[in-house]
């Protein structure tokens, strides 16, 4: 067998899941966290801002949550057995990879009501936790951006070509807006 590092899926799907997936969770969580923290604190100065972005930042982070493990425990294992030549049916990840696209239509309406938030409270006068939880919220969805970018523009269309030499995604519907 070819090492895994000479195995273009392998390196990305680790890359994803170890690099990608692992800071998003991380960062995110820090977030729900320090929102959570300073909501709990009596008479918080900007508790409105403080609920909506912890509440967004929570179903945000839930869901992402859930995508990852779709993909970490679903399509990255098979994408590696599939590259491996030990799967059968490669082209059962069709069906996953487009259900995993659609919820990226999700994820990206959940950005776009953080994306709110961040721009109505950069506005205002805010105390420097709210001013670094914004900061660090937008950044994150930045990043988030570019990763679903680099799942539809790389590895969706490689794992398609790959095992069917054509993309259904000429036809499929965008997930951005």
């Amino acid at each position: 067998m070819t090492a895994c590092a000479a195995k273009p899926l392998h390196r990305l799907t680790h890359d994803l899941e170890h690099t990608s997936h692992a800071s998003l969770r991380g960062e995110l969580s820090l977030i729900v966290a320090l929102a959570k923290e300073e909501l709990d604190r009596p008479a918080s100065r900007h508790a409105a801002v403080l609920h909506a972005l912890h509440t967004r930042a929570r179903q945000l982070l839930d869901t992402v949550t859930n995508h990852f493990d779709r993909e970490e425990t679903r399509l990255f294992p098979a994408v590696r057995l599939a590259e491996d030549g030990l799967s059968s049916y490669p082209g059962r990840l069709v069906p996953l990879v487009l259900d995993l696209r659609r919820e990226h239509v999700v994820i990206r309406a959940r950005l776009d009501a953080i994306r709110d938030i961040t721009d109505h409270a950069a506005d205002m006068a805010a105390c420097p936790l709210v001013e670094m939880l914004v900061a660090s919220v937008a950044a994150v969805a930045d990043d988030l951006d570019r990763h679903m970018d680099e799942e539809e523009r790389v590895l969706f269309p490689s794992i398609v070509a790959t095992w069917l030499g054509a993309s259904p995604f000429a036809h499929a519907a965008p997930t951005s807006a």
